[in-house]
């Protein structure tokens, strides 16, 4: 991993609330600046952004699966397991 920049907000909203394109821009200008000055790979840095309503109050993840999960579901696949299985080198055991 080159760079990485981190920010706790809610699965799915990865640069901020819908419509609020001023702070997605400073996010945005943010992760540009880690990657504008750092010095070596593997650098990481968790911005300093607070989501706005409190830890209690934010829906951390959707009511409703992703269309992926939900066809997963459907199929009664484990899908973590079919995908690690999916890509595994055949050239390596495990």
């Amino acid at each position: 991993m080159p760079r990485a920049v981190f920010i706790q907000y809610p699965f799915g909203r990865l640069l901020g609330d819908v419509g609020d394109t001023a702070g997605q821009r400073r996010i945005c200008e943010d992760m540009l600046e880690v990657l504008a000055t750092s010095k070596a790979p593997n650098t990481c840095r968790h911005l300093p952004y607070d989501w706005p309503e409190s830890a209690e109050e934010t829906r951390w993840r959707p009511e409703e699966s992703p269309p992926l999960g939900s066809y997963a579901q459907s199929k009664g696949l484990d899908l973590p397991k079919t995908l690690v299985e999916a890509m595994r080198d055949e050239e390596r055991e495990g």
